[in-house]
């Protein structure tokens, strides 16, 4: 069966697709116009792509990907220990979308509600996450 007709029968999955690329373009601060000039295709078909409406083409998808310097197993993972309760869940969700500076506030504000000592303004040391830029600050 081909993947054309596999994904014709199931909308779901062209709209989980298209969620994260919303995502990830937001995630980079990129807009539709933006990320469909740089890897040559129409702002509108980008839209419908990100809305469910038209299917990712594969050259398409790893156009993407490579602009947004991720690869296709950290696009497609989801991994989120099992033990989380939804709320946990949906918070390592968000985190993972901030930049480097966003992460830096939120988790200076988990600190101050805890009532821990704020960290040193050269602070926490993060690895990069999946489709980081070395110079991303927000």
């Amino acid at each position: 069966m081909s993947t054309a007709s596999q994904l014709k029968g199931r909308p779901a999955i062209r709209d989980d697709v298209g969620r994260k690329l919303r995502d990830l373009r937001k995630a980079r601060n990129l807009t539709q116009s933006d990320l469909a000039a740089r890897i040559g295709i129409q702002q509108s078909d980008l839209c419908r792509m990100e809305n469910g409406q038209y299917r990712v083409g594969l050259e398409t998808l790893v156009k993407i990907l490579s602009e947004c310097k991720i690869t296709f197993s950290e696009f497609f993972q989801e991994e989120v220990p099992a033990n989380l309760i939804p709320e946990e869940s949906g918070l390592i969700q968000r985190f993972r979308r901030l930049g480097r500076e966003g992460r830096h506030q939120l988790l200076d504000f988990a600190r101050f509600l805890c009532n821990e000592p704020a960290e040193d303004p050269q602070r926490d040391q993060f690895a990069l996450l999946p489709g980081d830029s070395k110079q991303q600050d927000s």
